[in-house]
């Protein structure tokens, strides 16, 4: 992983509108992190620099992949 990237996390990003956010970030330098509960249905699970199959509606699932990865603002 590169540490010097700023990170991004893109919630629905197995769907058609969080895959083209995925790749327009991916574009211009982000690092990926893309979640969603469903397998990506537009593009590769790799287009992303990390994909995790998760339910978001459970609060514990979404502190315990973001309090330590990722900077909140």
């Amino acid at each position: 992983m590169e540490t010097n990237k700023e990170k991004v996390l893109v919630t629905g990003a197995g769907g058609f509108i969080g895959h083209h956010m995925v790749r327009f970030l991916k574009e211009k330098g982000y690092w990926v992190r893309g979640v969603d509960i469903k397998e990506p249905e537009f593009s590769p699970k790799d287009e992303a620099n990390e994909f995790l199959l998760l339910d978001l509606r459970s609060f514990q699932n979404c502190w315990q992949k973001t309090e330590k990865s990722l900077s909140i603002r």
